[in-house]
Order: C-alpha cells, then structure tokens, then sequence
C-alpha cells in the first residue's frame, strides 16, 4: 500500500515538501485505516431495522420530589425542534422522530419550578428514558436527571453539570475529583492525570481553545464550576481533536451560556480553616440591552501555616505560607446577531510558598499565575468559526533565601479556528476543520538579567477532518469513528490518527464494549529548549517531541429497571517514545532529557448503583498502572518511572435525607517512586472527606447552607518531596439564590 502511495504522488508535478510530509503521514495510516474504511461501509450498507430509521425517540415520568408521586399536565418541550407535549395520568410523557444531536428539554408546571434539562447526546436511533423529579415552587431549584452525569463514548467521558453535581465542586478540579479522575494537588492547586500522564501531558481547553500553552499544567481550581455546562474528558484519540500537548489526553471545559427564559442570580460566601475566606457571585440574564449575559467572578485567600515532619530535616513549620486567587468570566450573545457569542475569562492566583521549592529558605519564595483569555465566536448552521488571544503571565521569586532569583514570563498566543460538521449519506457524520495559531514566549531574569531568553515564537497550521458512522441493526447499536490530524509545526509535520469501534447490545440489561487506537505528540516546552543554565538548572537544546501509541478495550454494562446499576472496565496501553524528564546532574543542576522508551499499562474500573430515586449514591472508581522505563541506555531499565501511583482509588456514598445530603468520599493513592533508580518512595495515603449540605428557602428562593470536613483523619502526608499537605480543614459555605 505505502509503494502504491508513493508511486502516485511520484507523478504529482511538482512535488514538494507537502507532498513529502503526506507521504510520511499516509505510511501508518494507511494500514491502521483501511480495516476501519470497511468497517464504516459495512455499516452504511447493511440494512436497518424497520423501526431504527434515522430519527431519536424519548420518553420518561415525571414525578414530584416530595411525594413522589406522578404529575399530570406538565408541558414539556424539547429544544431545538421546539415540539411541546403534556404529561398523563401517570406523569409519562413521549416524543418520537427527534433529529439525533445534542437536545434540551424544558418543564413548565403551574405548581413546580420551571426547569432545564440538558443539553444531552441523542444518537441516531436511540430510545432515551428519564425519569425527572419536579420541586414545589416553594422549594424551588433544578432539578436533576437520575441517570450519572457520566456519558462515555469510545474515547471520552462527558459529564454533565448538574445543580447535584456543583453542589458539592466549586471547581473543575473538585468535579474531576468527584468523578473518579487522578489529581495532582498539594491542598490549594489541582492539576488532572489522566492515566498516569502527567499534568504537563494532559492538554486542557476552554471550549477548544488550549489555557496551557507549551506543555505546561493547568491548574483546574482556578476554573470555577458556575461557568461551566460540562466538561468533556478524552482519554484517548485526544490528539487527532486538538493536536500538540495532548500526549495524556484533554479535557475540554464547555462554557455556560444563556438560554431562552434563563434568569438567574447567586452569591456565595465561605469561611474555613487557615483563614479560609472565598466570595463568589455569578449572573445569568435572558436579555440585557438586546444581549444575553453570563458573569461571574470567584475570589479566595487562605493562610497555609502548619507544622509537618520533613523527610531529613524532621519536625518544619510552616509560616507566611499563603495563597490568593481570583477568576472571573464574561460570555455576551446578542440577540440581533445570531450565532455570535463574546466571551472573556481571567484567572490569577499568587502563592507565598517559604521553601516549598528548594528548601533552601524559610521564606520569601513566591508564585504567581495570570491567564488571560479573550474569544469571540460566530456559529453558522453547521460552521463554527472561533478567533482567540490568550496571555499567560508567571513569576517565581525568592528574594530572601541563600540563593537569590526573581524570574518572569509570558506566553501570548492568537489562535484562529474553522469547523465544519454535517451529516452524509443518511449514516455519516463528517467533520472538517482547520486552525492556525502563533505561540510567544519571553523570559526575563531581574536577578541577573544576561541570562534572560530572547524572544521564541512557535507558528502551527493544522488541518483535521472525521468520520463517524452510528446504526442500529435490531438490538445492536453500533459505532465506528475515524480521525485524522497533521500539524505543521515551524515546518515539521506532526500526525495524528485515531480509530475506534463500538457495539451495544440492547437487552433488559445493556452490554457494549468499544476498542480504539491513536497516537499523539507533546512538543518540547520553550524553557527546556532554551533555558540559560543558573545553579538549580540547565536547558537542553536536542531535546525531541514525545510520541505515544495508545491502546484501549472496554466493557461497559448498565442495568436499568428497579435500581440502576452502571458498571465499565477498560485496559489500556501507551508506548511512549522520547518521554521528557528533569534528571539531576552530578553538578546537582536538573536538565531535560528524553527517555527511548517507556511503557504504561493498566486498568480502569467504574462502578455506580442507586435506586430509581436517587436517594442514595454509591460510586467506585480504580485505576491500577505500571509505568515502566523501558530505555537501555537511561542506566534505569525496567525501573518504575518517578511519581506515577501504582493505583488510585475513590468511593463516594451520598445519601439525601429528604432534610440535609450528606456526602461521604473515601481516596486512595497508592505509593510513588521519587528517584529514577527507585531508592526513594512515598508511601500511599488516604483522605476521609464529609459534606453536609442543608437545602432552605426564603422568600420563594431555594438556598443551601454546605459544611465540608476534608481529611476528617488528619494523615499527614506528602504528595511530592517538599509540597507537604494540609492537615485537617473544614469549611462552611452558604448559597444564596436571588
């Protein structure tokens, strides 16, 4: 297949470095694609079932929360097709021939809070069923539906922000959290480690557009969940979507927007331990002026002083240890200009932390963040076309400490997207895009200002394009995807392909199962090409990108009549070629340096059961790895790569007691190796968490008051080396609706 390529572009006039890079893209592809091509004809081919044409049905009860009892003559309409229907006897209610995507449904009832449910995926001949739960209108608030806010699919997980769920996460951190994925964390910042990646590797994106520019973590509790309408997770094939940086996967936060009717207003105030003081108030109106609005603005400060016991050093304590943060978004949609949405994100947070990256002071050191993000989006039919600037700010500084050093940077970056999605051939959905987007980088040093960087730019044009195929052939629904990517990068081309099958089996039980293939790049960041080497590090200038070639299978089985029962297993397997490390010299500087060849294998299992009420929750998430370097001439074959848990595991109980919920999560990290030749470990730690969160209304307005008691047992542990955890804290929040 590769000579037949080559022999046709051979005879192309002109060949050039294009046709070159095309060349070398097709050669992997080409075999990994054409099983795949099959596969998707097969399936346009087939024949369907007679009653599995083109279109969606839904169906589901509605119900009241307090007497659980059903409603009668509730209007229910379902968006964007508009279509209104009203609820029986026995509270049911059923539209057929819905158009597949993602659907909103709207409740009205004389005697209940209004309520939005959605947006959520309806595919191509599915049978959705709800079951939904109305307030009185005295107690008013959203309701939730009763199936888990997870919805996978071949490669992703998306979930959804449900009232439920931002009760108990004021930010994309806490949400990940709660719903079993890794963090890095130590107390105040979160970072997601998607299957043993690191943060560095995992690219995370606000309605597609990268906040963690040239490999660098994002840190996830300056994102605050009262923006957001969901938050899509790719564990695989994340690369083929997004290009660079998403060697470990992404995680793609949705912004929230104004809907037809939608008017609302909340403030939020929290004291804690350590001085724990946060504010929050966030505003969402129909129309103002002619332009529908979201705001919102988060603000919180908190004293870390605490004692912990140093691995050499023995009893420390801990002062000035302090940290401040604020975020605060924009979205504006005119009404006269459809398809237009503004939106403006910025979020900073400043860090006092006294020796908490050398250990060489007892104070002085500091970090500060600023990222700044400013979009503005026009959606036509099916073309979506997004325009982007974005600026991230750092500084580090030690001014009182033995050794001196106060360092700035700031990274800009213009991103400009086209994308196109449409239906083809009744069974297809074909999606096309490009993308072009230029990366600054500057460095300045005040302390010694001869080892300052120049200016570094990076230019990447990219163009992608997909294909998804969904059937239903009796009580099997099957699914196949392709994509493809090729990134341009200072004229290097970067592919990335990606390949995934599905199958369910519709019984009173349903089974599925999907297998997938991708492979993915992480280029090296700009500071550990360029870095002017000082006492505590040097740059390493033939450092090469990363590159993975990804595997997974998955079982999934959900059960769902008298209570619901949701259970998945997958195994998954990346080869890492060229993997970065700091590796410490015997000048005692670190200086970046790739791996040949790493390995990362493991298992991911998920388990949800409730009632059909949902008056308890039982959730279980276990993520067992082996990472292991595979590199001959590192010296460290067949050692365990530094700082990657063996397992991680997360049960959480929450139970609503008609009054209060109470919500109880058990975590458990299991040990990490600090050194490459494996002489040092950190033992696996637990955390105990409780939260109790009382619902009350005043004035025809629904509020809750919220106590949250983290590490109820008080372990004291350390995440990383020098970055020792908080004790015992806790926390009492009220929510105000108005």
């Amino acid at each position: 297949m590769r000579l037949v390529w080559a022999k046709w572009l051979a005879r192309l006039p002109g060949r050039s470095r294009i046709h070159n890079s095309f060349l070398r893209v097709l050669s992997t592809p080409a075999r990994l694609f054409l099983p795949l091509i099959f596969i998707l004809l097969f399936l346009a081919l087939i024949p369907s079932h007679a009653n599995c044409q083109d279109f969606a049905s839904l169906k589901g009860t509605i119900t009241d929360s307090l007497l659980n009892e059903p409603i009668a003559g509730v209007v229910v309409t379902v968006l964007p097709d508009g279509r209104s229907t009203q609820t029986t006897a026995d509270g049911s209610f059923q539209f057929n021939r819905i158009v597949p995507g993602n659907v909103t449904l709207r409740i009205e009832s004389a005697f209940h809070a209004t309520q939005t449910i959605g947006p959520f995926l309806l595919r191509e001949g599915e049978h959705r069923a709800l079951d939904l739960a109305l307030i009185p209108s005295d107690q008013q608030g959203e309701t939730v539906e009763v199936s888990a806010i997870r919805e996978s699919g071949i490669g992703i997980t998306s979930l959804s922000l449900t009232p439920k769920s931002r009760s108990g996460s004021t930010n994309v951190g806490d949400l990940l959290n709660r719903s079993g994925f890794h963090l890095e964390s130590d107390g105040r910042t979160k970072y997601a480690s998607l299957r043993g990646f690191s943060p560095q590797c995992v690219l995370v994106l606000i309605d597609g557009v990268p906040i963690n520019p040239d490999g660098s973590p994002a840190d996830l509790s300056t994102i605050s969940t009262e923006s957001v309408e969901r938050v899509d997770v790719y564990t695989s094939g994340a690369a083929s979507r997004f290009g660079a940086n998403a060697l470990g996967g992404a995680v793609n936060i949705i912004s929230r927007t104004t809907t037809s009717q939608d008017q609302t207003a909340s403030l939020a105030a929290t004291r804690g331990s350590f001085d724990l003081q946060r504010g929050a108030a966030n505003l969402a109106l129909e129309s103002l002026g002619g332009i529908g609005a979201n705001a919102g603005y988060d603000y919180q400060q908190q004293r870390n002083d605490f004692d912990y016991v140093h691995p050499y050093n023995g009893e420390q304590k801990r002062v000035n240890n302090s940290s401040r943060l604020y975020s605060g978004y924009l979205s504006l949609r005119p009404e006269k200009i459809r398809g237009v949405l503004a939106q403006v994100r910025v979020s900073n947070s400043h860090i006092e932390i006294p020796g908490a990256i050398f250990q060489e002071t007892n104070g002085g050191a500091m970090a500060k963040r600023e990222n700044r993000h400013y979009s503005l989006g026009y959606t036509l039919s099916r073309l979506r076309l997004t325009a982007t600037i974005r600026e991230l700010y750092q500084k580090f500084a030690d001014r009182g400490g033995f050794i001196v050093y106060d360092k700035e940077y700031l990274q800009t970056a213009r991103l400009i997207q086209g994308e196109f999605e449409s239906p083809l051939m009744r069974h297809f959905i074909v999606t096309a895009g490009s993308e072009y987007s230029s990366e600054t980088f500057f460095n300045d040093d005040r302390v010694a200002p001869q080892r300052s960087l120049p200016k570094v730019s990076r230019r990447t044009i990219a163009a992608y394009g997909g294909l998804t195929a969904l059937r239903n052939v009796g009580i099997f629904e099957l699914s196949a995807e392709t994509r493809f990517r090729v990134d341009n990068v200072d004229d290097k081309s970067h592919s990335s392909p990606f390949a995934g099958v599905g199958c369910k089996l519709r019984l009173p039980v349903t089974i599925g199962g999907h297998a997938s293939y991708s492979e993915s790049y992480r280029l090296p960041p700009i500071d550990a090409l360029f870095w002017r080497g000082d006492v505590f590090s040097e740059a390493n200038s033939q450092l090469r990108p990363e590159q993975a070639i990804s595997r997974e299978v998955g079982l999934t089985l959900k059960y769902d009549r008298s209570f619901v029962l949701a259970a998945n297993q997958t195994w998954f397997k990346s080869d890492v070629t060229d993997q970065i490390i700091w590796r410490r010299q015997f000048d005692g500087r670190y200086k970046p340096v790739n791996i040949d060849q790493s390995r990362y294998v493991g298992t991911e299992t998920s388990l949800a059961l409730s009632p059909k009420n949902h008056r308890v929750e039982l959730t279980y998430h276990r993520t067992s790895l082996a990472a292991t370097n595979l590199s001959r001439s590192s010296g460290y074959y067949g050692q365990t790569v530094p700082f990657k848990p063996d397992q991680v595991e997360r049960l959480a109980l929450e139970v609503d007691f008609m009054l209060f919920t109470m919500q109880y999560s058990y975590s458990f990290t299991g040990e990490r190796q600090i050194r490459e030749a494996n002489t040092k470990s950190l033992p696996g730690f637990a955390l105990h968490d409780i939260i109790l969160e009382l619902p009350f209304s005043v004035w025809s307005r629904r509020h809750t008051l919220q106590l949250a008691m983290l590490n109820v047992t008080d372990e004291r542990y350390e995440l990383l080396e020098r970055m020792p955890m908080p004790p015992r804290s806790a926390s009492l929040t009220l929510n105000i609706q108005i």
